[in-house]
């Protein structure tokens, strides 16, 4: 029985007199166990295979109204076989949109159903609603990230408004508003309903659910020929302290084109009005306007508004849709935290790109705040100590963890960065350094500031990574299976060949080196009290082919159980200038055994004479050099042995800060010295 779907062709008097396309079944006409794909021309199945174990059939076990329902379950983690499809006539994108539906989710289990934005399934996403098994309902999408909470083990109705125009949605449950969100994607064409609680989103893996009394309605919209509308911010990042530049949607809501805007954007107090020129904006179509002023985010929940105030030169009097508002509340980072994530790669590995995006994305939403290590495998970026110790806590690639805490998908770096970032670390730390650009040898320091007790068992390591990395050769070609965009849009990859070739790739955040080791130095045994202070020091000779400037000092404080409490990054400049501090001499997984006690150097600061005087236990054949903080050599001594005074004059050198570096085949010690 081909019926239920009502158009404007066949409606009554009172729906043609707004142009209105309703559907709305209770499947009360069905018989039990009727395929509804086989008994409805407004259902199919994902592959268009009705009557197949894709369809659904009518259930009597529950229902809202009367005796009839739609079920589906699965047990299996990635959900299915079942797979229905709901048409709802057409693909749109104007005008007023409600769909409704009443619910079932079995205790225990979840449920799953999406709006997609084109007649032909899987190709975009519009919004996902994912019932998980502790009543909360999330809902997922392109700029969508909305959760609230429903009636489990019970009938509910749940219920989406959404203006088409500016892609507005609200959320009904029980007929009370739940949350609003803004979907990226603003037509709509079908419904997909799939049994699925995916773990990916908080599910576990075991789906049971019953749908009844599903309805849409569709009221058009008639354009105007001069009208711009407002469809939301893109400002998805929400820190407390961090500058953004407010990006605003706009779409052309007329037949005539917009060629520019005058838009009001207000915040905390302050307002901006600037106007955008653009190139011709055709009808329905939407363009990203950012600003050329940046607004500063502060605590708490606050209004960030955009309105629209002429287009083309004039008033915009259709006044409905000239206004956006996203109420921006930042989540307060714990004091002085920098969060880590380590991401498994290869350019081997086909869906790496995945990685290589996230980690992109998060450097740049998360700026200040994150600091991302790629650890390449199998091609000529790898470094051998890191990809083997990264291995242990990985399953396959790409993945990611932050801060050492479980595995994940590099797609799942924004939630754990979010938890991460507020948990408030036992130390800060601060890198220091002196880098010689001729002999290319780092000196790097890393001063730990305990704010709490910690055991004698946390370590320290430091890593070195690059960015704008390029090479020739096939093992910096990039495997790339999003190449056609069969798998979905991913940053630009979906443009790009199979196999990128090498002269189309940059990689950043390369991991260059790691020392002493992954699991770090073990070196806090006399300072684990808060309020102590620990300064670890770490030697690089860097490969000339490396570009210092494009290079990142990252320290990492492991805790007794191996998970980064806190890390530090800074580029090799603002190192040195920081200055670099004598400390523990980290080498490999042994420390040097040169120690403050043993080397005497006075008086500091000095003016004319220096005097170094060796007293420890017999060393042989030690060089000692000066560098001055920009890490260039300004004087070498010769080789000295135990209990030798040296006398040197320094009246000629500069006024400055300067480094002596004391070595041998086995040991060495650096100590900072002042030039007045």
């Amino acid at each position: 029985m081909k019926t239920h779907l009502l158009t404007s062709l066949i409606v009554t008097a009172a729906i043609l007199s707004t142009n209105a396309q309703t559907y709305s079944d209770n499947f009360e006409s069905y018989n039990a166990g009727d395929y509804i794909g086989v008994n409805s021309s407004s259902w199919s199945t994902w592959s268009n295979t009705s009557g197949s174990s894709e369809d659904t059939q009518i259930n009597t076990v529950k229902a809202n109204s009367g005796t009839n329902s739609l079920y589906f379950s699965s047990t299996a983690a990635n959900g299915g076989p079942q797979d229905g499809i709901l048409s709802f006539g057409g693909e749109h994108d104007l005008g007023a949109f409600v769909f409704e539906t009443a619910m079932f989710v079995e205790n225990g289990k979840g449920g799953y159903f999406n709006l997609q934005s084109t007649a032909t399934a899987g190709q975009i996403w519009q919004v996902s609603v994912n019932f998980l098994q502790t009543g909360v309902v999330k809902f997922t999408g392109p700029g969508i990230n909305l959760e609230v909470p429903y009636p489990n083990d019970a009938w509910f109705d749940i219920k989406l408004e959404g203006n088409l125009n500016t892609s507005n949605w609200e959320v009904f449950i029980d007929n009370t508003s739940v949350g609003t969100y803004i979907a990226d994607e603003i037509q709509v064409a079908t419904m997909n309903v799939y049994p699925v609680n995916s773990t990916n989103v908080g599910g576990n893996g075991q789906s049971s659910f019953w749908m009844d009394d599903i309805s849409y309605t569709l009221t058009p919209a008639t354009l105007t020929q001069l009208n711009g509308g407002l469809i939301g911010f893109d400002i998805p990042t929400l820190i407390s302290g961090q500058t953004k530049t407010p990006k605003v949607k706009l779409r052309n809501l007329g037949t005539d084109p917009i060629t520019s805007a005058e838009i009001k954007i207000e915040y905390n107090g302050t307002s901006t009005t600037e106007t955008f020129n653009f190139s011709s904006l055709a009808s329905k179509e939407v363009i990203t306007l950012e600003s050329t002023n940046t607004i500063s985010l502060i605590d708490g929940a606050h209004n960030l508004k955009a309105t629209i105030l002429k287009v083309n030169g004039v008033l915009d009097t259709e006044t409905a849709d000239n206004e956006t508002i996203k109420i921006l509340d930042p989540i307060i980072p714990a004091e002085n935290k920098l969060v880590i994530a380590e991401e498994g790669t290869g350019t081997w590995c086909g869906w790496c790109p995945r990685g290589a995006v996230a980690m992109e994305n998060a450097a740049h939403e998360y700026a200040g705040f994150f600091q991302g290590i790629a650890v390449h495998n199998g091609d000529p970026m790898a470094i051998a100590n890191y990809n083997s110790g990264l291995g242990t806590l990985i399953d396959g690639f790409p993945s990611a963890l932050v801060d050492r805490e479980s595995d994940i998908d590099p797609g799942n770096i924004p939630a754990s960065f979010f938890t991460q970032l507020t948990v408030v670390p036992n130390a800060t730390l601060l890198n220091g350094a002196t880098y010689n650009s001729t002999t290319h040898e780092l000196n790097v320091s890393i001063t730990v500031n305990l704010l709490d007790d910690i055991s004698n068992d946390w370590k320290i390591a430091c890593a070195l990574v690059e960015n704008d990395v390029t090479g020739s050769g096939s093992g910096y070609n990039q495997s790339n299976y999003y190449a056609g965009g069969g798998s979905g849009i991913m940053g630009g990859y979906e443009d790009l060949p199979g196999s990128v070739p090498a002269s189309q790739m940059v990689y950043d955040d390369v991991a260059r080196a790691i020392s002493p080791s992954f699991i770090g130095h073990a070196g806090f045994s006399d300072a684990t009290v808060s309020g102590n202070t620990k300064t670890f020091n770490f030697t690089f000779q860097l490969d000339p082919n490396w570009k210092s400037n494009d290079m990142h000092i990252v320290g990492l404080l492991m805790n007794s159980n191996g998970k980064i409490d806190n890390g530090s990054t800074s580029t090799i400049d603002e190192a040195v200038t920081n200055g670099y501090v004598s400390g523990t001499q980290v080498l490999g997984t042994n420390e040097i055994v040169f120690s403050p006690n043993e080397i005497s150097i006075y008086p500091n600061p000095v003016v004319n004479e220096l005097y170094i005087e060796l007293n420890g236990e017999t060393k042989q054949n030690i060089i000692y050099s000066i560098v001055d903080v920009l890490g260039k050599e300004v004087y070498t001594g010769t080789a000295i042995n135990n209990n030798a005074l040296i006398t040197l004059d320094v009246s000629a050198f500069k006024k400055g800060v300067y480094f002596i570096n004391f070595s041998n085949a086995h040991d060495k010690f650096v100590q900072k010295i002042v030039i007045e």
